[in-house]
């Protein structure tokens, strides 16, 4: 799976950095994760994450994972794992082999958007 493209973002940004990860960020730290990947994009940085799903189950799968909240009237609120998530520009893949292909995917679509922009 991909999540959108990389270039509208890609056009502002200077440098990229590639955050290679399985996803699995902790309720607690993603709202400092998020002003962290904030403070980056705001420097000229386009943060882009792969996550890695080697998940032989799609049950186990991150992108099938869930999130429970407790409301403040005592009611359960479930929602996906990847709403609110602090990276706002992702890829997914599930065969380690095309890391290598989807890094190079990735590479291009970044030079291609500085191009442009320098076009313009």
């Amino acid at each position: 799976r991909r999540e959108g493209t990389l270039l509208p973002a890609a056009a502002a940004a200077a440098q990229l950095l590639i955050v290679v990860s399985d996803a699995r960020v902790d309720t607690e730290s993603r709202e400092e994760l998020r002003r962290r990947v904030v403070a980056l994009q705001e420097q000229g940085v386009l943060v882009v994450l792969i996550v890695i799903d080697r998940n032989a189950d799609e049950k186990d799968s991150v992108f099938n994972t869930r999130m429970v909240e407790f409301t403040p009237r005592g009611g359960v609120k479930v929602t996906s794992y990847f709403d609110g998530f602090p990276f706002p520009y992702y890829l997914a893949i599930q065969d380690i082999e095309a890391l290598p292909e989807v890094l190079a995917d990735a590479l291009r679509q970044w030079f291609e958007a500085l191009q442009s922009a320098a076009l313009r």
